[in-house]
């Protein structure tokens, strides 16, 4: 048998005393509930739990009363034996496990629920420190406040699809919780998934709102949107910090800046039919590399992809979101386009001449360019193949140049022409449609920020 280790905390004490009454009070909630019949046996014994089966009166109410009748009051410390472990099993019949029902049963290792359970109260669970893991049936509607607070050991929980309600702090001090899949219950209180780890979250489509610290604090991976939802908005509260997947629905028609510094997700695709996609939608998403635009979407508000430096949009050709990436600077691949890969330029590879201490104010040597008046300075590099996703490392050098911002310009029929990129201060990343001669700029963005090349005096020299 395993040594128990039983450790009180006199908060958790005044808070369950508070919920559940005390021992004067249960005597009278018992002496008043004398037609309920207690049911329990010892069915059979296992390797390292005995298993008890344990029921309810007329009412079908599992009391902490009728529990206190088989394994003594847990005020009293009084098991069954405290040197042995015990598998519970509520009979079928029983459809409410009462508040406290179980309060600090710490050799209890496992319980069995029947289906006919519909409501679980208050702190029914609370405590049970060697609870490692339970099934909720399928027609369970509601679970009240802490119902299984500092069960320490508890590792996994499957909850049932159609919870209607689920109660503040439910697992509050259980940090090793792992649920497989959640389907969100209509009506979650604050702290109610503090601290579980969710693989999968079912949004449904039958969810109105979410209350501020639900899911917050919930290490929740991926986000499943139901078919049937058609805006997804900013107010709908889950952990921003750890969802790395989302999966949208066809029904979808508008994102209403609902993804806002998610700053772990990864890449998204937004479905054929979606129209709209809200200012600050995906801000802010530090680690986004991909997100897929239909040619459906028309409308694109403001700041949707700033502050999302690995980014690369994919996009239809001549499409509103084109349009959009190109406007903003943002790089972006064709959709069916077979991409050539992603080619890092590192700082040799760029070609470099020293500027002569007695250049004049405008001046074009072979392929370094330097504007003292705008603050313009320029590198370049040749780009072999089309249609790739190109990452420049910034040269060291360049931190002795003037200006506070870069940009990319390709020469294009003897012009440069200014193509959008991302950047931060080691590396600039944008999409190389075609092979030739690309610029990396820094300037002075107070000084020259709408400033272009625009005539063949300052245009760098790709002849030689």
């Amino acid at each position: 048998m395993m040594k128990i280790k039983k450790i009180l905390m006199m908060v958790a004490f005044c808070v369950v005393l508070t919920a559940c009454g005390t021992d004067k009070e249960s005597d009278a909630i018992s002496q008043s509930e004398q037609n309920t019949e207690v049911k329990a046996e010892v069915e059979e014994e296992t390797e390292i739990a005995k298993v008890i089966k344990i029921g309810a009166g007329d009412d079908g109410v599992l009391s902490s009363d009728i529990v206190n009748e088989v394994f003594g009051k847990a005020y009293d410390k009084k098991d069954l034996d405290p040197s042995e472990y015990y598998s519970v099993e509520i009979e079928d019949g029983v459809t409410t496990i009462g508040a406290c029902a179980f309060l600090r049963r710490t050799n209890m290792v496992s319980v069995i629920i029947p289906e006919s359970v519909k409501i679980i109260d208050s702190s029914a669970f609370a405590d049970c420190h060697d609870l490692t893991s339970i099934v909720l049936p399928e027609g369970l509607t509601d679970i009240g406040g802490r119902v299984f607070a500092d069960c320490r050991s508890l590792e996994s929980i499957v909850i049932p699809k159609g919870m209607k309600h689920i109660g503040l702090d439910n697992f509050a001090g259980c940090n090793n919780i792992v649920i497989d899949r959640l389907y969100m219950p209509y009506d979650a209180e604050a702290g109610a998934f503090n601290n579980v780890n969710i693989k999968e979250l079912y949004f449904g489509k039958d969810i109105e709102f979410v209350r501020p610290g639900a899911y917050e604090y919930a290490n929740t991976e991926k986000v499943i949107f139901e078919e049937g939802i058609t805006e997804i908005k900013v107010s709908w509260y889950l952990n921003k910090k750890t969802i790395k997947e989302v999966e949208l629905p066809s029904s979808l028609l508008k994102i209403d800046g609902a993804f806002r510094n998610y700053t772990a997700l990864k890449n998204i695709e937004i479905p054929d039919g979606t129209t709209t996609i809200g200012q600050y939608s995906f801000t802010g998403c530090a680690e986004l590399e991909t997100v897929i635009i239909p040619a459906s979407v028309t409308e694109i508000g403001n700041y949707v992809f700033t502050e999302c430096p690995k980014l690369v949009l994919s996009v239809t050709a001549n499409s509103a979101a084109e349009n959009y990436a190109i406007e903003n600077q943002i790089p972006y691949v064709i959709t069916g386009q077979e991409a050539a890969g992603v080619q890092n330029v590192e700082e040799e590879s760029f070609t470099y001449t020293e500027q002569p201490a007695d250049a004049p104010e405008s001046v074009a040597i072979s392929e370094y360019l330097y504007d003292k008046s705008t603050g313009w300075a320029v590198y370049d590099v040749e780009i072999t193949q089309k249609n790739q996703t190109v990452v420049f490392e910034i040269p060291s050098r360049m931190d002795e140049l003037e200006g506070d911002s870069y940009i990319i310009y390709v020469f294009d029929d003897l012009e440069f022409r200014k193509i959008p990129c991302q950047w931060d201060l080691e590396e600039v990343t944008f999409n190389a449609e075609k092979s030739g001669v690309y610029a990396l700029v820094r300037y002075d963005s107070y000084v020259s920020s709408d400033e272009e090349f625009t005539d063949d005096s300052r245009l760098i020299d790709t002849q030689q």
